[in-house]
């Protein structure tokens, strides 16, 4: 019978009232923490408009584009028509953007359709890891803390510095643990880039936490397919994996390698069995690689940059030695990955084989234009190396008070980095949308039209396209620059028609522009022609904010 065995670990820890309570009360404590975190982060609303905070604030406003659009213009029109580069269709995993715009469509606020569906895939991915982990290590003890080495990981390089400024402010610890201005997981002047998961990744990259938790799911048939060679579970793994490129495409990528690494495995361990050999190769390409080639392919053309294709790029930064670079970043988990490899059972250690060819390729091959979109692949193998900690914690657990002390130990020298950027996280508030950002959405989505293209500035936080779901010509250039397209001759463009208005007809009608904004953001980006409100119809007037009609 076909199950995905949450049962597995409940019964086991419901059969320990004490147990129980400590899984229990775990999970109410993340959901707590999780909640604050996301409520700050998304969408906060003050008298003076929408707050935000970290990377978040840099990330959110392009998933809003995306939701927004696909809440006002639908699927279909948003996916030919990208919201931040008019014109051209969307090369990013859309799925997660357009279940928060099918709830904007059904009545709820930007607010509760980006935060709601954010943490109950948090708290998804939770319960999954613990299940994942259970299945895999059976161990109760090393599964409860799975979750927690993961999450709040980073290198202990940061804690290093954070003392070191700690010393020099000379301020009370707590006032440093409260005010810090620094993400001591991301410290790009040390070359420690490889960040905690929530700060860099789960928060900003709203994506990725639904791709791990479906990438979760791929690999618990994954690990099934490994214990009993089962053709159902392959399949199975190779569905799952398939829903993945539309929603996550780095997690897709990544679970991918380590299949094709297994795959190899097998074919190594069986090479002079013939008949084994072509039973195997049979398998695989029925049952894994029929289902990639259906079901996935169309989904990698429709996303992968236009532009771009992986190219060699050994080193993770290319100027950094590998070796003195990972030694940095993952400086105590070096040894404990070692020593839990040591005591996992050999069935394990050919499955984690597939996650070593994964950090491999990752320091080998350049996916997409922004080579720290790598650090992605990274977390995949850090993910799997933390449930494989857990036959580490469940070796030093069962032998004695000394080991259980030092198993402690250990977790507690894996996660200061991630507790002091959780707290940073936690106490960081920075404005997103003014009160005038939202009047002036409110004007485009009540008297535009829907297919209208607008002139604006190039900054990130652009109402725009993130509350009046609006396409323009350019948004934000490291959006661009990352999705594989060449924003060069448009801003080039742009910047014609802000300095020279009596002279812009022929860009405006290359460009089908409807609407031109002069407000603070163009004036940041361009300088704006004063006879530019004179040529055309002004609108809407608030403020430095004027909104032009050019047709």
């Amino acid at each position: 019978m076909l199950k995905f065995p949450y049962y597995m670990i409940l019964e086991r820890i419901k059969s320990n009232k004490t147990l129980f309570g400590i899984f229990f009360c775990a999970y109410m404590l993340f959901g707590i923490f999780f909640w604050n975190l996301c409520s700050s982060h998304y969408l906060y609303e003050k008298p003076d408009g929408l707050y935000s905070a970290s990377n978040v604030w840099g990330d959110l406003p392009g998933h809003m584009a995306l939701g927004s659009s696909f809440a006002l213009r639908g699927l279909s029109k948003t996916l030919n028509d990208n919201p931040v580069f008019s014109g051209t269709s969307v090369s990013y995993p859309f799925v997660p953007d357009y279940i928060s715009g099918l709830l904007m469509s059904l009545g709820a606020s930007p607010r509760n359709a980006f935060l709601w569906p954010t943490f109950l895939a948090i708290m998804a991915f939770i319960l999954c890891l613990w299940v994942v982990s259970f299945k895999i290590t059976k161990s109760a003890i090393g599964s409860f803390f799975t979750p927690i080495i993961f999450l709040f990981g980073g290198s202990l390089w940061g804690l290093f510095y954070f003392i070191s400024d700690y010393i020099r402010e000379g301020k009370p610890l707590l006032y440093a643990l409260l005010h810090q201005s620094t993400n001591y997981s991301y410290l790009k002047g040390a070359n420690v880039v490889f960040s905690n998961v929530i700060s860099d990744f789960i928060l900003p990259q709203r994506a990725f936490i639904f791709g791990l938790t479906i990438g979760l799911v791929a690999v618990y048939f994954l690990w099934r397919y490994w214990e009993g060679k089962t053709q159902r579970d392959l399949l199975i793994f190779s569905l799952v994996l398939c829903a993945l490129p539309l929603v996550h495409l780095h997690t897709f990528i990544s679970l991918g390698l380590i299949a094709f690494a297994m795959f190899c495995g097998e074919i190594i361990l069986v090479y002079r069995k013939r008949a084994v050999l072509d039973m195997i190769v049979k398998r695989w390409l029925i049952y894994f690689g029929l289902p990639i080639i259906v079901l996935a392919a169309a989904q990698m053309w429709l996303i992968f940059p236009t532009d771009k294709s992986p190219g060699a790029h050994l080193g993770f930064f290319g100027e950094a030695n590998p070796i003195i670079f990972w030694f940095k970043n993952l400086l105590i988990y070096i040894p404990v990955f070692i020593a839990a490899y040591l005591v996992a059972p050999m069935r394990f250690r050919t499955f984690f084989n597939g996650a070593i060819f994964l950090f491999v390729v990752g320091n080998a091959v350049l996916f997409q234009p922004n080579a720290w979109d790598n650090t992605k692949f990274i977390v995949i193998f850090f993910l799997i190396s933390c449930v494989m900690t857990a036959f580490l914690l469940e070796h030093l657990w069962k032998n004695g008070w000394l080991r259980r002390a030092a198993s402690l130990c250990l977790i507690v020298l894996m996660i200061p980095v991630g507790v002091l950027v959780s707290i940073r996280e936690l106490n960081s508030s920075t404005r997103l949308f003014s009160r005038a950002d939202m009047e002036l959405a409110d004007f485009i989505r009540r008297d535009t039209p829907k297919d209208s293209v607008f002139l604006t500035g190039l900054n990130h936080n652009n109402p725009v396209f993130s509350l009046a779901g609006r396409s323009v010509v350019q948004g934000y250039p490291g959006w661009i620059w990352s999705y594989g397209l060449d924003g060069s001759v448009r801003k080039t463009d742009m910047q014609k028609v802000y300095e020279n208005a009596r002279d812009a007809g022929a860009i405006i009608n290359k460009y089908n522009i409807s609407h031109i904004i002069v407000d603070a953001g163009a004036s940041k980006s361009f300088k704006i022609d004063p006879l530019l409100k004179d040529t055309y119809e002004t609108v809407y007037s608030s403020g430095s904010t004027l909104v032009l009609k050019t047709k």
